[in-house]
């Protein structure tokens, strides 16, 4: 999801990241909103797993790896950078 702050978009929100369907053996999700809200970043109906790469106090990278191919693809990567030098975002 985007930066979320009392469910809606905020800038100076946490950012949240939910993936999985534990123990689902019977079918994707069923209730995905679609179109999806503006709060969803993004979406894929697809098992996988994702990777947290923290490089340094300021920068991490979030990467979604698909496993329903034969080998595990890269389907989305994202930046997420710390907002402590955001002005706008202190308290």
């Amino acid at each position: 999801m985007t930066r979320v702050y009392k469910e809606k978009a905020d800038k100076c929100g946490p950012v949240y990241i939910t993936i999985g369907d534990g123990g689902n053996c019977d079918d994707f999700n069923p209730y995905f909103i679609d179109p999806p809200p503006d709060i969803s970043y993004f979406r894929e109906r697809s098992f996988g797993h994702g990777t947290l790469k923290v490089v340094n106090a300021s920068h991490a990278l979030w990467t979604w790896i698909r496993n329903d191919d034969d080998k595990p693809v890269i389907s989305e990567s994202l930046w997420f950078t710390s907002l402590s030098s955001d002005s706008a975002c202190k308290v």
